[in-house]
């Protein structure tokens, strides 16, 4: 739980986009058969700000699905370590915590060279006969060498049962990160949340 599942943990270094995929989800085989009521948003990140914002974020796209969701910052919790998750979500009778992680990020670069054509030109013999062909490659409007380096993150969010400390539902997700980090917040937190309409979590 070093980092908080919404690439506010590369916030500092990284940008993003809004295109968000679904990596994969998994469902408890029993979460239909609970009756949960209010959920604790928790993010976990070293940026407080940050962290403020993204559990903001959640907590208003939930309420826009009809859940009855709270933002744990709002709720007094400042260090996050499952004991006292249970022990705000227990106080303000929440029976289910979601948290977000950071998963992780990777790259890859992608070669933007010289661009070559291929052609062929005949070979004329001594006595003006056709003789054969040969190959050649010409550029054309080629760039400079250079390598493009695609960065993406990766960002994890899991619901338990409070009562249990069970987890019931766990989707990740990705996307790659291109400008303002912050852009990314919303994106991911839909993403999630579309997850959780798909697997009828929610009505």
């Amino acid at each position: 739980m070093k980092y908080l599942a919404i690439i506010a943990v590369l916030l500092t270094t990284i940008g993003c986009s809004t295109n968000v995929d679904v990596n994969r989800t998994w469902v408890d085989k029993d979460i239909h058969s609970k009756k949960l009521s209010g959920v604790l948003v928790v993010a976990v990140a070293e940026n407080i700000k940050l962290r403020m914002l993204f559990e903001d974020d959640y907590v208003t796209e939930l309420k826009k699905q009809g859940v009855n969701a709270h933002a744990s910052h709002k709720l007094g919790l400042k260090r996050i370590n499952p004991d006292n998750v249970v022990d705000i979500a227990q106080k303000k009778d929440l029976e289910s915590v979601l948290v977000t992680n950071y998963v992780g990020s990777s790259e890859y670069n992608v070669y933007n060279g010289d661009t070559f054509y291929y052609g062929g030109a005949m070979m004329i013999s001594s006595n003006g006969d056709s003789h054969s062909y040969y190959g050649y490659s010409y550029q054309a409007n080629g760039p400079a060498y250079q390598y493009t380096t695609h960065k993406f993150v990766s960002l994890v969010s899991s619901l338990y049962e409070v009562s249990t400390r069970k987890m019931l539902w766990n989707t990740v997700s990705s996307a790659e990160l291109a400008g303002d980090p912050r852009n990314l917040f919303v994106p991911f937190i839909r993403s999630f949340v579309g997850q959780a309409k798909k697997e009828n979590l929610i009505n």
